[in-house]
């Protein structure tokens, strides 16, 4: 009886092992995990160098929309460029630390969906057999 049980487990785990063998290909998911790693160095990029820098200019720009609020309730340029200058700087910190502030929060809820997503698809990756194409 007890031999049966051990000849039982050893087949079993025999089949599993050649399920495993054949549905692993390290070559398909090494080239997966390149392109993932190349696409987040890129996305990476734009989000930690070019869209602050995006947002920081508009936010100082005169076509800012902090500032066309305060304007449109008060009238400041006739006091003079120099009033005006200043609360268009202010303004324009302001917003632009807000923006900042609201677009790191949207690039981690982003990160941390990219990376559920991605952990799917090499666990897909890894239970394909080999000769199928995803």
């Amino acid at each position: 009886m007890l031999t049966d049980l051990f000849t039982l487990k050893l087949r079993q785990q025999i089949d599993a092992e050649k399920i495993v063998a054949r549905s692993y290909s390290p070559d398909k998911i090494y080239r997966a995990m390149t392109n993932i790693r190349t696409l987040s160095i890129a996305f990476y990029i734009q989000t930690d160098y070019t869209i602050p820098i995006l947002l920081v200019l508009v936010a100082m720009s005169k076509y800012s929309v902090a500032y066309t609020l305060l304007r449109s309730i008060y009238n400041f340029e006739q006091d003079g460029k120099l009033f005006a200058a200043i609360i268009q700087i202010l303004s324009g910190i302001g917003i632009s630390f807000c923006a900042l502030v609201a677009f790191s929060q949207f690039i981690i809820c982003f990160s941390i969906t990219g990376f559920g997503l991605m952990v799917l698809y090499l666990g897909t990756l890894f239970i394909i057999p080999a000769e199928e194409e995803v």
